[in-house]
This record gives structure tokens, C-alpha cells and sequence, in this order.
């Protein structure tokens, strides 16, 4: 029985974090998409990571034992010059690693690498052009839903063990397109659609997305997920620690490592990989206990309701 979770492995990285186990690495701010709603710093601010120090950060954090890597942003790592050979890397060097990307450009290189990926994240965020052009500011639909396509037949044609999910925003202008766009999705043979609602905003049409769900349930090759910390959310936080940032931290273009991805773009900073190398910043970071600029409900409560079980000798039954 694997056993990765009980409560006597975790318990040492709770106490004495020697590594992150999980890297949240943006290695460019430019995005070729102008998302209204953008929670992330694109169009702010274009800083790219030149190859050399990406390889650098690879190394460093695969050195000290992380295992895990999401190439995200920030803003899209498609748009950084030499991502085909910062995946390439990432696989040489023995990481587990996903991508997340609007879609918009994946060049044959870039194709080509990612069959090497545990998992693509590709957000579509509508059902047509125009749903579209609202989420991103641009008409690209027809063109990351090809690309899409794509990324399904190149699967097939490798024998890839990539789990393609296509990730999709709820709101006025895109609730009506649950059911269209989950079948669109399971007839092209993507893994998985996850169905979310805006930042601060409520779950709209639930009776479609419980139909899709439903019709999920008839394939095994296909899910429809959703948030539940999203549309069932909690009163508040039963934990005073995130005790998830022993387990994880992200990297951006200007090389500061920071608690995860959402204080990232608060400015909260352990400190940069230009002064000091990754282990000497890990050994020193802080324990992140206000949660003052944490969004709320927060993407890692559940994990952290968990683990402060756990700290605290509360957790007695684990399979």
C-alpha cells in the first residue's frame, strides 16, 4: 500500500523543511494575451529570465530534492524564447513537470517537449470567439482550440502519458457554455475539463455543470472537476500557520523565490537567487502566519486544514 501521505513522512517536512517538494517556476512576465480580468503581473512588467539562469534555478532546485515543477506564470512561458529548451532540461535533469498556458502558441519544439509533461493546463475560458475575445482580448478561439487538437494527436501518436485538462472560467458571458464546451472537449479526447468561478465571484449555473459532470461519469478517459473550496467555501481559516509553503514556493522572472503564487504578486520575497544560492534562501525563509494578503478561500485550505492536523496529533485514521 503506498503510504506517501501518512502522517510520519510528512510530520519531519512540517518541523525541519529541508526542500520544497513542489516549484512554481515563472520564467517570463509577457503574455500574447490581454485577459481584462488578469490576476497575474503580464502587461505590467516583461522581465524574462535569460536561459542560463533558468537552467541555473533548475539545477539548484532539483540539487536540494524538489521534485515537482509547474512552468506557469506570470505570464504565458510559451512566450519565452527558449521554452522547448527549458523543458527539454527540466525532463534531462529528472523533473515531474506540468505546464499551464492560454493556448495561443505552441510551436512544434514546444510540442515536441511537452509529451514529457505529467500535465498541460490550457485555459479556453469560452465556447466560441466571442466568449473568448471577453476572458482574453484577443481572437484566438479557433486557434488554441486547433491547438488543442494538436496537443490530443500528438499524445495519441507517442503514447505520451500527458494528462491534457482544459480549464474553463464561469461567468455572466461564459455560464451558458458548460455543455457545449464539455462535449466539444471530450469528442476532441482531452483528460480533463475544470469548470471555476472568477476571482471573488459565486458558482453561476450549477444545474449545467452538474449535468456535465454526470455525463463525465459515463467515460473513465474523461473528467469534470470543479472547486468545491470554490462553490461550497469556508466560514474561516481553523489553521494559523500555511503550512503548505514547507511543501512548495514560486520562483519568478526576477529570480526572488516567494511563498506561492498568489503572495507573489503581493511582493512577498524570501529573498533573490542573484545575492544568495536556493538552499542558503530555503534554510532562512519565513514562516508565512498573517494571512492578510492571502486570498480567501484560499486553493490550499484543505491541504492546510491537513497538515495542521497533523502538527497538532489530531489526524488518527489515514488510508
Amino acid at each position: 500500500m503506498k503510504d506517501k501521505y501518512h502522517p510520519q513522512k510528512l510530520l519531519p517536512h512540517l518541523k525541519y523543511p529541508e526542500y520544497p517538494v513542489m516549484i512554481d517556476f515563472d520564467i517570463t512576465n509577457v503574455c500574447n494575451n490581454k485577459c481584462p480580468k488578469c490576476i497575474g503581473i503580464a502587461g505590467r512588467d516583461n522581465t524574462t529570465m535569460k536561459l542560463e539562469n533558468v537552467i541555473n534555478v533548475l539545477n539548484q532546485t532539483r540539487e536540494v530534492g524538489a521534485k515537482g515543477l509547474i512552468l506557469s506564470g506570470g505570464g504565458d512561458p510559451t512566450c519565452h524564447p527558449d521554452f522547448d529548451k527549458v523543458m527539454q532540461h527540466a525532463h534531462k535533469i529528472g523533473f515531474d513537470y506540468g505546464i499551464n498556458t492560454n493556448g495561443n502558441y505552441i510551436s512544434d519544439s514546444v510540442l515536441k517537449e511537452m509529451m514529457n509533461c505529467w500535465t498541460a493546463r490550457i485555459s479556453l475560458d469560452g465556447s466560441n470567439r466571442g466568449e473568448r475575445l471577453i476572458t482574453h482580448g484577443v481572437d484566438d478561439y479557433d486557434k488554441v482550440v486547433n491547438n488543442i487538437k494538436r496537443i490530443v494527436d500528438k499524445k495519441e501518436k507517442t503514447n505520451s502519458g500527458i494528462d491534457i485538462i482544459v480549464t474553463y472560467l464561469i461567468g455572466d458571458k461564459t455560464k451558458n457554455g458548460i455543455l457545449p464546451v464539455t462535449k466539444m472537449l471530450k469528442d476532441i479526447g482531452v483528460n480533463e475539463v475544470r469548470f471555476r468561478p472568477f476571482f471573488g465571484k459565486k458558482m453561476m449555473n450549477e444545474k449545467d455543470l452538474q449535468k456535465a459532470v454526470l455525463e463525465s461519469d459515463k467515460d473513465k478517459n474523461f473528467v469534470v472537476s470543479y472547486p468545491d473550496y470554490r462553490i461550497n467555501p469556508k466560514e474561516k481559516r481553523d489553521y494559523t500557520e500555511c503550512l503548505m509553503t514547507n511543501f512548495l514556493c514560486s520562483i519568478t522572472p526576477d529570480q526572488h523565490v516567494r511563498p506561492c503564487c498568489i503572495l507573489k504578486e503581493r511582493g512577498y520575497s524570501y529573498g533573490s537567487l542573484e545575492d544568495k544560492s536556493f538552499k542558503d534562501i530555503w534554510k532562512n525563509k519565513y514562516k508565512v502566519t498573517s494571512f492578510k494578503d492571502c486570498e480567501f478561500p484560499c486553493p490550499h485550505d484543505n491541504n492546510n486544514d491537513f497538515l495542521w492536523a497533523i502538527k497538532q496529533m489530531k489526524v488518527t485514521n489515514i488510508i
